[in-house]
């Protein structure tokens, strides 16, 4: 395959000053954009404005249409201002012009355009897993108020059967001022027939549950 000499020149520059990485060379876009659904293992791409089949910036818009979110940079022979702005506003991690000495900087420049590409989407996990605890958080406090304010006497006690939490209604059914009173006591204490609910708290701590009626004192 013919590569032009521009891309042969940064090729040789590449495999000397980034020899770590794996390039592959496409001549059209479209052979591109057919590498790319191929393998989804491309950290970065890399395209010369003015392709023979397709612009840069038509790339770009095609490359977003298809969902895909790796890094690209745009290379120009010509410092145009407002092709600039518009493929940075299309996502292009970075926007190079073929002045003198460029090769020097292309290096760095897909570095950290690959660097950055991989803290935002480690911000964008974080930010998803923030409000999914968020959302958990939310549900849970809707359930704990529900369990407050519900009518019905609850309570919560770890395996040996200590109470841990009682609501507002188990206190008045069984008429004590505070939960200081009760927490710390054992829930068997509160139980007309001890010993089922001594059965109950073993098949708790054995079996992982327990299905049933139990009688209150």
């Amino acid at each position: 395959r013919k590569v032009h000499r521009p891309v042969a020149e940064a090729l040789r520059h590449l495999a000397e000053a980034a020899p770590h990485l794996v390039l592959t060379v496409t001549t059209s876009c479209e052979e591109a954009l057919r590498r790319l659904a191929q393998a989804a293992d491309f950290d970065l791409v890399m395209v010369d404005l003015r392709m023979s089949d397709m612009s840069a910036l038509d790339f770009m818009r095609e490359i977003k249409h298809r969902g895909w979110r790796m890094p690209v940079i745009v290379i120009s022979g010509q410092g145009d201002e407002e092709t600039a702005v518009a493929a940075l506003k299309l996502g292009a991690a970075d926007y190079l012009v073929k002045r003198e000495n460029y090769l020097i900087h292309l290096p760095f420049a897909i570095e950290h355009a690959i660097e950055q590409h991989q803290l935002d989407q480690t911000n964008v996990e974080l930010r998803r897993e923030i409000a999914e605890r968020q959302r958990a958080e939310d549900a849970l406090r809707i359930k704990d108020n529900a369990i407050e304010s519900s009518i019905n006497a609850l309570a919560i006690s770890d395996l040996a059967g200590t109470l841990t939490y009682v609501n507002p209604a188990f206190l008045k059914v069984w008429g004590y001022p505070s939960a200081e009173q009760v927490l710390g006591r054992n829930a068997t204490e509160f139980w007309q027939m001890r010993e089922q609910a001594l059965e109950i708290v073993n098949a708790l701590q054995t079996q992982g549950g327990w299905v049933g009626e139990l009688t209150a004192v």
